[in-house]
């Protein structure tokens, strides 16, 4: 076999297994999508259709304007804890990467491993704790301590995120500002941070799609519909006898528009910020 046959082969290969690979990732999506426009009697009668036909509405319309199930509302609960969970991440996380990048302290590179360390511990061990912490302070079933629940648990890696990105950075641009009478902290603020937008919007947007899709957690500390999660919600529509397949098919669409919208918005910079770091250490 010649050089150039060998070649072809090897690209019709290669795109067979791309074919393959997202067939197998994107089925579920399509599979999701298309159930969504169907009713509940179609989807029992014939519950595999490459296309809904007719189209359907009803769930979307149960869903929005009815609140059936309390989908809406578990996606308000969603939103508020990511949004404020993303806030307080980016916040701690800039601080402490900054701090960590920048400023020589004793047991700097002890802490520093502790609170990576963290991030690799399995989170089901420390949901437990965690809980009991909560119940102590009477925060189950409260987006308060959902909120501080997540951002325990992505507080690192926020961390880690703007620490590899305040490396990357020149000292000249802060030593520049304290020349003209900025502090530390005001350097910080009116000059390394409106030119990390890149590092921040990764580390936020991170924060925000991991709090909109934690599940575990939140299933073990809320209890009440005013305090439950979208994910959450949608489990509780998986019944013994009866599963409302078209209804979750729907309200998984709804939840899925706000990290997708947000990942396109910001995918220039996602890539550079988790990039940020990579190449100076």
């Amino acid at each position: 076999m010649s050089i150039s046959a060998s070649r072809r082969f090897l690209g019709v290969l290669t795109a067979i297994a791309v074919i393959l690979i997202l067939v197998f990732y994107l089925f579920p999506y399509w599979w999701v999508i298309t159930t969504s426009f169907r009713t509940q009697d179609e989807e029992r009668a014939q519950p595999w259709v490459f296309y809904p036909n007719p189209v359907h509405l009803d769930n979307y319309e149960a869903i929005l304007f009815k609140n059936s199930f309390d989908i809406m509302t578990g996606l308000q609960n969603s939103l508020i804890v990511a949004a404020a969970t993303t806030v307080i991440c980016v916040l701690l996380g800039s601080l402490a990467g900054y701090a960590y990048a920048r400023i020589r302290f004793p047991f700097r590179g002890l802490s520093i491993a502790l609170i990576l360390a963290t991030w690799t511990i399995p989170w089901l061990l420390v949901m437990i704790p965690l809980w009991v912490i909560l119940y102590d302070l009477k925060l189950i079933d409260t987006k308060q301590g959902l909120i501080i629940g997540f951002s325990s648990g992505f507080v690192p890696i926020t961390t880690w995120i703007m620490l590899g990105h305040f490396k990357s950075l020149p000292t000249d641009l802060e030593d520049s500002a304290r020349i003209d009478g900025c502090s530390r902290v005001g350097a910080l603020f009116r000059v390394i941070l409106p030119i990390s937008t890149p590092a921040i919007m990764a580390a936020g947007a991170y924060a925000f799609i991991s709090s909109m899709g934690e599940f575990m957690f939140s299933l073990i500390t809320t209890t009440t519909t005013k305090s439950k999660t979208l994910p959450i919600v949608l489990a509780s529509l998986v019944g013994k006898f009866v599963t409302e397949k078209t209804i979750m098919a729907a309200g998984t669409i709804i939840a899925s528009i706000f990290p997708v919208v947000l990942v396109m918005i910001f995918q220039r910079y996602l890539i550079a910020g988790l990039s940020a770091g990579a190449v100076k250490g």
